[in-house]
């Protein structure tokens, strides 16, 4: 998938106007530096699921269900909490993320744009985790195939209309469409399963959007007074504060749920 998105990407900007150098510097600025820090909530997300997930395997040859239900549930349920704990951070403050960590605003500004394929991402390699642990490794390949197609597709059909935010919405419909076929995969084989993953992400979003304001409010205010980074730091930081306390008054999931399930885990393996 990476080196035929390195081909057609550029290859269709260039066909829609761009100039060779124009094209491959978009190119580079949203592969090489937005889309990295889409990454970055697995390096936290990853290390739990990796805490959560190996059992599954073992639990699947003794038939023990509810266990398998309950790992799986907790694993979805902390994924996509803590992803959208970066949403509204990215929405925020993304354009000075951009400039303080590549001294680039178009990063910035394509980062707080591609915000919204954080979750997509963070269920695709849960979810792909999971029908591997289940031993559905060869249908977890099939959904891949299936979202690689939508990529293509989308980015042809795309880049005339969005150019380079083409890009955004191809990974966010083809990662979309893969987690949500490896979400049926899993609830078929564990019809317990229960989980309503759009009115889950649906509520999450409606609490983001008041974040992700505030936040924003907060750094285009400080950064008048501070430098850039200590506007950034606190105007992210006041944009996941307020999520980690609207979550909490919601009765969604929260902090303690997570520090719950790790500690429960660790005692397990002792």
């Amino acid at each position: 998938v990476q080196p035929l998105t390195t081909l057609i990407i550029p290859t269709m900007l260039i066909l829609n106007g761009y100039s060779s150098s124009e094209a491959v510097s978009s190119f580079g600025v949203i592969m090489g530096m937005t889309f990295p820090m889409l990454f970055v909530p697995m390096a936290v997300i990853g290390s739990i699921s990796m805490v959560l997930i190996p059992s599954i395997s073992s639990m699947m040859a003794k038939n023990q269900h509810d266990q398998i239900e309950n790992n799986i549930r907790s694993s979805i349920e902390v994924s996509i909490y803590l992803s959208m704990l970066f949403v509204p951070l990215y929405l925020s403050v993304g354009d000075m993320i951009g400039c303080i960590l590549f001294d680039n605003l178009s990063s910035g500004v394509m980062l707080q744009i591609s915000a919204i394929c954080v979750l997509p991402i963070t269920l695709c390699n849960l979810t792909g985790s999971i029908l591997n642990a289940l031993n559905m490794e060869v249908k977890s390949f099939v959904n891949y195939i299936v979202g690689s197609i939508i990529l293509f597709a989308t980015l042809i059909i795309g880049t005339p209309l969005l150019g380079i935010n083409s890009v955004t919405v191809s990974f966010f419909l083809s990662m979309t469409t893969i987690s949500l076929l490896n979400l049926r995969m899993i609830k078929k084989t564990i019809p317990c399963l229960k989980i309503n993953l759009i009115k889950t992400t649906f509520k999450y979003m409606l609490i983001a959007l008041p974040s992700s304001l505030l936040g924003n409010f907060i750094g285009n205010i400080l950064v008048k007074v501070f430098n850039i980074f200590f506007a950034c730091v606190i105007g992210g930081g006041a944009s996941m504060l307020a999520t980690i306390i609207l979550c909490h008054v919601f009765n969604l999931y929260s902090l303690n749920d997570v520090m719950q399930i790790i500690r429960k885990k660790k005692k397990a393996k002792i």
